[in-house]
C-alpha cells in the first residue's frame, strides 16, 4: 500500500512537471522557420493559437501577431517530434487558400487540414476522411480533412467522406496514370484507412 501511495505521488510530480514544461515552451515560444510568398525567411520563436500566432526573431524582442496565412511556408522544430511544416495551399472549391500540414511531399503530396492547429503529433493510419487511430511523430489527434495535390496542378483536392465503392473510383479516378495502385486498391490490399500508405505507394512505383 505504501509502495503505490509513492508511485501516484511520482506520476502527480511527474504530469506536474510535463504541464509545467509545456507552459514554458509556450511562453518563451516555438523555434520556428517562416518563409514569406516572396521567398523572405524569418527564423525565431513563435506561439501559436488556432489559426494564428505571435512571432518574435529573439528572446529579447516582444512578440508580433501574424495571421497563419501571411506565409507561404510555416516550419516548427522539436527536438522530441521532429519538424512540422505548414503549407498555404489553394483547395478546390475555397475562395481562400488554407494552411495545411504536409504528410507526404512527392510528386503527389499529402496533406491534412487539422481540426485545431498545433495538437501534439502527426496522425498515422490516415484514412480518406482524416481521422486517425494511431501516430507517428508524436502523440495521435483527430483532424478534419485530407487533400492530395500533384505538382503541376495549383489547386489540391479534398478527399471527402465515401463509401468504400466510391473510394475505389476516387482512387482510380485520381491515380489514373497507375494501374498497378488501382489494381492494389481493387483488390483490397490497400483501404480507405491509408491514404498515407497509398500515396507512398503511387510516388515511389508509380513514376
Amino acid at each position: 500500500m505504501v509502495l503505490n501511495k509513492i508511485q501516484q505521488i511520482v506520476l502527480i510530480l511527474w504530469s506536474l512537471g510535463l504541464f509545467l514544461l509545456g507552459d514554458t515552451i509556450q511562453a518563451q515560444g516555438r523555434q520556428v522557420e517562416l518563409i514569406k510568398d516572396d521567398g523572405t525567411v524569418l527564423e525565431g520563436f513563435a506561439k501559436f493559437y488556432t489559426g494564428s500566432f505571435s512571432y518574435r526573431p529573439n528572446k529579447d524582442e516582444s512578440f508580433k501577431r501574424f495571421k497563419m496565412t501571411d506565409f507561404e511556408t510555416i516550419r516548427i522544430f522539436s527536438e522530441e517530434k521532429g519538424t512540422k511544416t505548414y503549407k498555404k495551399i489553394e483547395v478546390d472549391g475555397s475562395r481562400k487558400p488554407k494552411m495545411l500540414v504536409q504528410i507526404i511531399e512527392g510528386p503527389v503530396s499529402l496533406f491534412l487540414e487539422e481540426k485545431e492547429y498545433y495538437s501534439s503529433g502527426y496522425g498515422a493510419g490516415l484514412g480518406i476522411n482524416g481521422n486517425a487511430g494511431h501516430s507517428f511523430g508524436g502523440t495521435s489527434y483527430s483532424f478534419s480533412r485530407l487533400y492530395l495535390k500533384r505538382n503541376n496542378i495549383q489547386k489540391a483536392t479534398r478527399l471527402g467522406s465515401t463509401s468504400k465503392k466510391n473510394f475505389k473510383t476516387t482512387i482510380a479516378d485520381y491515380f489514373s496514370d497507375c494501374p498497378d495502385l488501382i489494381k492494389k486498391v481493387d483488390g483490397d490490399e490497400y483501404s480507405d484507412k491509408e491514404m498515407k500508405e497509398i500515396v507512398e505507394f503511387y510516388n515511389t512505383d508509380c513514376r
